[in-house]
């Protein structure tokens, strides 16, 4: 248990090396998190070994060291977070309104629903205010008759949300 403490204490330092979208520097990353990963994971297979192999505990170790690999990735990639939270608080309301999917009418009727709710939270993660980025990104363009509806690459790159910081 001291050892997953002291890998969420080392989440909350302030890390030297953050760039100015917040995300650590990976020298430190690979400095502090890594080796703790390391004798977390040499904690599990000496933890596995001791316990029985049908208990709670150990089905919760191998999945652990199942999905070690995908794990290790936030140390060498400084775009991942060690946690899921910004994930699972953007999907919060989709499973609080789980009931509600039933009234989408029609299967089509829950695609757009869909379709819709990740524009949303698409938004909202890149930083947007979504009604605004849902103005922006679907208002009329100027085009010659027969060509209202074709977008140059270039238009189509600046609706994208990461593209869109600026919104007119």
């Amino acid at each position: 248990m001291e050892l997953f403490c002291t890998l969420a204490a080392s989440r909350r330092l302030k890390e030297p090396g953050h760039d100015g979208a917040g995300q650590p520097g990976l020298a430190v990353r690979a400095e502090r998190s890594a080796p703790l990963l390391t004798q977390i994971k040499l904690r599990f297979e000496e933890t596995l070994g001791k316990i029985s192999r049908k208990c709670t505990l150990a089905k919760a170790i191998r999945y652990s060291l199942s999905r070690w690999d995908a794990l290790m990735r936030y140390t060498t990639d400084g775009r991942l977070d060690i946690c899921n939270n910004a994930a699972e608080r953007a999907i919060r309301p989709l499973a609080l309104g789980r009931r509600n999917w039933t009234f989408a009418g029609s299967d089509s009727g829950g695609d757009r629903a869909a379709t819709i709710y990740t524009i949303i939270e698409t938004a909202k993660i890149n930083g947007l205010d979504p009604e605004a980025y849902l103005r922006y990104s679907h208002r009329p363009h100027r085009r010659s008759p027969g060509q209202a509806h074709r977008r140059t690459p270039l238009e189509r790159q600046a609706l994208i949300p990461w593209f869109s910081r600026t919104l007119t």
